[in-house]
């Protein structure tokens, strides 16, 4: 696998707090251009027109779709855009879903 050399990080999470803090680990890496978008309108906005090195997604979004959604489309765009689900719960079902999906 080849490791992302861009330092741009795309942060999709419903909980404005939660991205906040994910952020600001990432500054204390190093990594400055972080990018956070509560919901699957915002985020694919935001991949459709930035290059990310990486984007680390909350399955559960506000609305219709969620990260399983999005992170299907970042597959179909073929940028070769990492991706991580990150979650503190999922039910059996999600998983599932997230494995079959991508």
């Amino acid at each position: 696998m080849k490791l992302p050399t861009k330092k741009s990080v795309l942060i999709v999470d419903n909980q404005t707090f939660i991205a906040d803090d994910i952020s600001f680990h990432l500054v204390d890496m190093g990594i400055k251009d972080i990018q956070v978008s509560l919901k699957y309108e915002g985020a694919l906005n935001k991949v459709l027109k930035n290059n990310f090195g990486l984007a680390l997604l909350d399955i559960y979004l506000y609305g219709s779709r969620d990260s399983i959604h999005l992170a299907n489309f970042i597959v179909k765009l073929e940028t070769g855009l990492p991706s991580i689900f990150i979650i503190s719960y999922c039910d059996k079902d999600t998983i599932q879903r997230a494995e079959i999906n991508l």
